[in-house]
């Protein structure tokens, strides 16, 4: 009989529970957000009243009381450090800059973002994600170029759902540009190809191509790569909106002298891109190494960097 008057009191409790709730949402929003923080205070005491008053009282009759009330006294401390540790996402308005930051940031780029040479936890993601409590997502590549990034951001980067996405752009991602793509050129010229893009001495094979063949072929590669280059940063822009951020990897006058970077430059000032550049001692010996991959003296000045530049962004959060 006890169940059965248990199991209809249950029935009855939960049909007023939702009429009360579909009645509370006929009120206006200003009055809704006055009547929530009284609600969830009677509701919270109304559950301690029954905990103090009702179930710990009865667990002390039946049981040791020192035992039954150290639990008791771990269950409050627990709940407190799990509310200051976890729950840190807070705000009782339904839009406000702390619901807005908990996407991760997406760190785009070849093997500068990768952090060729230097252990995980010196890269400027690492370090990035220490300074900011952003969850920093590393998608560096040795030897991705625009063309990898942007499909790779479309079919999976995407699914992380990031804030904001920072694409670091080098003087090689228009050289590598045909990486992983198939060209259109005939199977002498695909020899051509290979060797112009895909080996680590393209340059000099360029020059020697340039010596016997002309120029003709290798400027043919070189106007469809940029074709490609400009496709692929288009798509990027086109497909992350607002939430990108560019990083020129040079100082201010280093990319104006290099072509393939004014190239780029050109396309996110047409677009509106915000960008910035690094600071002359990125070409210091003490913090770059001889094959231009930064040191983690170098990733540790492109995370400071990098977080002052974040902090200006409207859609970064400083926790």
């Amino acid at each position: 009989m006890t169940i059965i008057l248990v199991l209809i009191f249950s029935i009855i409790g939960s049909i007023g529970a939702i009429i009360t709730a579909a009645i509370f949402l006929m009120f206006k929003r200003k009055i809704q957000k006055v009547l929530i923080p009284c609600l969830i205070s009677y509701a919270t005491g109304t559950l301690l009243t029954a905990a103090l008053l009702g179930m710990i009282p009865k667990a002390i009759s039946d049981s040791n009381a020192t035992f039954v009330l150290l639990f008791v006294l771990i269950g409050i401390i627990f709940f407190f450090l799990l509310e200051k540790t976890v729950i840190w996402h807070h705000c009782h308005d339904e839009e406000c800059s702390i619901q807005s930051a908990a996407g991760p940031i997406l760190l785009i780029g070849d093997s500068v973002v990768y952090g060729l040479g230097i252990k995980f936890n010196e890269t400027f993601a690492y370090r990035l994600q220490q300074i900011s409590n952003y969850d920093i997502i590393n998608a560096g590549v040795g030897g991705w170029n625009t063309q990898n990034e942007y499909l790779w951001l479309k079919h999976e980067g995407i699914s992380f759902d990031p804030d904001i996405v920072v694409l670091f752009i080098t003087s090689n991602d228009h050289d590598n540009v045909y990486a992983g793509k198939i060209p259109k050129y005939t199977r002498f010229q695909r020899m051509i190809y290979r060797s112009y893009v895909l080996s680590t001495m393209f340059y000099i094979k360029r020059g020697l191509f340039s010596l016997i063949l002309g120029r003709s072929t290798i400027k043919e590669i070189g106007e469809d790569s940029y074709k490609i280059a400009e496709e692929s940063l288009q798509g990027i822009i086109d497909f992350v909106g607002d939430r990108l951020i560019v990083c020129m990897y040079g100082t201010t006058q280093t990319v104006q002298q290099t072509k393939v970077m004014r190239f780029y430059l050109d396309i996110l000032k047409e677009n509106k891109i915000p960008c910035f550049f690094l600071p002359d001692k990125i070409y210091e010996n003490r913090i770059s190494r001889i094959d231009g991959h930064l040191n983690a003296k170098g990733h540790r000045m492109i995370s400071q960097v990098l977080y002052a530049v974040l902090k200006q962004y409207e859609n970064f959060v400083d926790h």
